[in-house]
């Protein structure tokens, strides 16, 4: 199935299949600990089973954008693909107008194709849908980000954005992807040993999400921490795990 290929829409939030719905439930936890690769094979077959589950298309737009996004990606995002994250974000919400994950994968679509406007408004939508999502309130600061990774920053507001990633997070504690946005922030302010922080803060909240943990070793050279990069790098080689692009860079 393709997004094209779904019959016309209408409001669907739930799935009457119970794999579909299991898989779409494993792929949000993989989701959460930046699991991306994971969560997108998982997220395919749920939307194979069921072509009219929102919930499912929106997960999977949402997983694409992550791993088209510099954080994760090796090189510039092909325009097909962050065409087809767009199509799948629009799916989701053309089947449940309503759906916060919908209008929040719509916001990182448009992330991805440097759409700031339509990203805020993406995000407000979320934001309104649901005020105590966290994740809509740290998609509203990429919105206000300085970075030019989230598109040309012609009306950055860097420290509104901050706070509202601390917004954000005072909402949902354990979202891996706003220390992430709040390090690359505080990077590109040139607060390079503050970017750092912000990977640890957010390896203690959740130790386990795989991509502040490769982060981690860029921002410790950028924060003057050499031997512990080295040290850090080496450990990585040594267990067999295979380095993200990042890791290969800092490397």
């Amino acid at each position: 199935f393709s997004p094209a290929s779904v019959p016309g829409a209408g409001s669907r939030p739930a799935t009457g299949s119970l794999e579909a719905y299991q898989l779409a439930t494993e792929a949000r936890g993989l989701y959460a600990l930046g699991r991306f690769s994971e969560a997108q094979a998982l997220l395919r077959k749920a939307t194979a089973l069921d072509a009219r589950y929102a919930l499912a298309w929106a997960l999977l737009a949402k997983t694409n954008a992550r791993l088209l996004s510099p954080a994760v990606a090796s090189g510039r995002p092909a325009p097909e693909a962050l065409k087809a994250t767009l199509d799948e974000a629009t799916t989701a919400v053309a089947l449940d107008p309503t759906s916060v994950e919908g209008h929040l994968a719509l916001a990182l679509a448009y992330r991805g194709l440097k759409d700031r406007a339509r990203m805020q408004a993406s995000a407000n939508r979320a934001a309104t849908l649901d005020p105590r999502r966290g994740e809509a309130r740290i998609l509203l600061g990429d919105a206000m980000s300085i970075s030019p990774g989230f598109g040309c920053p012609t009306s950055s507001q860097p420290a509104a954005a901050e706070e509202t990633y601390r917004e954000g997070l005072r909402l949902d504690p354990l979202n891996g992807t706003a220390y992430l946005s709040l390090t690359t922030l505080r990077w590109w302010m040139g607060r390079r040993v503050d970017a750092l922080a912000a990977i640890d803060e957010g390896l203690a909240a959740q130790p386990e999400n795989v991509v502040l943990t490769a982060t981690r070793p860029f921002n410790l050279v950028f924060a003057d921490r050499l031997d512990e990069a080295d040290a850090l790098l080496k450990r990585r080689v040594a267990s067999g795990a295979s380095l993200t692009p990042l890791e290969d860079l800092t490397l």
